[in-house]
């Protein structure tokens, strides 16, 4: 493992490799609105980009008969590699190891009404979720792609209690 960052500087959550969307994300709001990212696999990355928005109905084969509608966000200052995003918001299940290899990142053109919570009980990381589809006329596009997302030891914030690589 690689040493942590000393926290100095700005926060960098690709790393500083890609530094225009590091400066968005520092701002944390874009046209005014708040940032969300939508991580999602290859598989549904193309979806999205076909349909031409993030859609809120669950793949039952894969989540069950019991899952909920909505779109899962994370909010623009928890930004997680794919390795991180299956660690903290998929709990390492298998069927969800290939979740994050590519996300949205945007801010909508209007409020969102959406609900905030922990993951799981007493939990940092959140779960934002928007109960209805997200078209891309009703949003600005700030990044689509592969998650460009560091580990947390490099984004240079790094939380020690969390030694999360990937």
């Amino acid at each position: 493992m690689e040493a942590a960052d000393s926290g100095d500087g700005p926060w960098k959550p690709t790393g500083g490799t890609i530094p225009a969307l590091d400066l968005v994300l520092n701002n944390g709001l874009h046209n005014g609105q708040p940032i969300y990212i939508h991580n999602t696999s290859a598989e549904g990355y193309a979806g999205i980009l076909k349909s031409q928005m993030l859609g809120s109905t669950p793949d039952h084969t894969r989540r069950g008969v019991a899952a909920k509608s909505g779109v899962y966000l994370c909010i623009s200052t928890q930004t997680f590699s794919p390795g991180a995003a299956h660690t903290l918001l998929f709990f390492e299940e298998d069927k969800y190891a290939l979740s994050s290899t590519h996300c949205i990142i945007f801010s909508p053109k209007g409020a969102l009404a959406v609900a905030t919570d922990p993951v799981s009980h007493g939990s940092w990381v959140k779960e934002t979720i928007y109960r209805g589809n997200i078209k891309f006329a009703d949003i600005h596009l700030i990044y689509s792609g592969p998650n460009p997302f560091a580990s947390l030891t490099k984004q240079n914030h790094y939380m020690k209690a969390y030694d999360i690589e990937g």
